[in-house]
C-alpha cells in the first residue's frame, strides 16, 4: 500500500477520534499508526477506485452519476469484476453505461 493511502487512513482514524487528539500524544499517536500500517501492508499493493473516478468516467460519456449511483457501481465492480482483467477504466465506463437495475 502506498504512503499516501496509509497516511489517509491514519488521518481518517484521527479525525474520527480513534487516535489521541489535542495533546502532545496526538502527533506520536498518528506517527505510530502510520508506522504500524506501513509495516502491516508492506508486502501488499492496493489499487483504489473512487466515486470521483466513476463520476469522471460517466461525465466523459455524458451520463449523470450521483454519489449514490457511483457507490453502487463501485460495489458491483468489486463484487463482479473479471479477475483476469481486474478493474480498469474500460470496466468503469462499461458499468456507468449499464442501467442501474441491470445485472452484470
Amino acid at each position: 500500500m502506498n504512503e499516501y493511502m496509509i497516511k489517509e487512513i491514519a488521518q481518517v482514524l484521527y479525525d474520527a477520534g480513534v487516535l489521541a487528539q489535542g495533546d502532545d500524544n496526538a502527533q506520536q499517536s498518528y506517527a505510530n499508526t502510520v508506522k504500524v500500517l506501513t509495516t502491516h501492508f508492506q508486502n501488499e499493493m492496493h489499487i483504489v477506485w473512487s466515486v470521483e473516478d466513476v463520476q469522471e468516467a460517466a461525465s466523459e460519456e455524458d451520463i449523470d452519476c450521483s454519489v449514490e449511483r457511483a457507490r453502487e457501481i463501485l460495489a458491483t465492480l468489486d463484487n463482479d469484476h473479471d479477475a483476469e482483467h481486474g478493474i480498469n477504466w474500460d470496466a468503469i465506463r462499461d458499468a456507468v453505461q449499464r442501467p442501474a437495475d441491470s445485472a452484470t
